[in-house]
């Protein structure tokens, strides 16, 4: 996996193509940041948009690196359970 970057020109006005089209990208790909200017020239103005993201497309359906959550209450014995609800529960009072 390669570190890419993706350079694109919006127009100040909403709903235009070039707004689709980075939209597009960034559904499509895993995206580590972007960063935006806007960029005041004589006859136009426009945001320059940045796109930094890493060359493997995301997966359709994927958690996006996201484990699935574990139901305890499927592993753990009812004393188990208890125990964990009482410590969840509790957790801020500790800290």
């Amino acid at each position: 996996m390669k570190l890419q970057y993706a350079p694109f020109l919006l127009p100040l006005y909403a709903d235009s193509p070039e707004q689709e089209a980075l939209n597009r990208f960034i559904r499509g790909h895993r995206v580590i940041q972007t960063r935006k200017e806007l960029v005041a020239a004589i006859d136009q103005h426009y945001w320059a948009i940045l796109v930094e993201y890493i060359d493997s497309p995301v997966k359709e359906g994927a958690d996006n690196g996201l484990k699935n959550k574990i139901d305890y209450k499927e592993i753990l014995n009812i004393v188990s359970m208890l125990n964990f609800a009482c410590i969840r529960r509790n957790i801020y009072a500790i800290f």
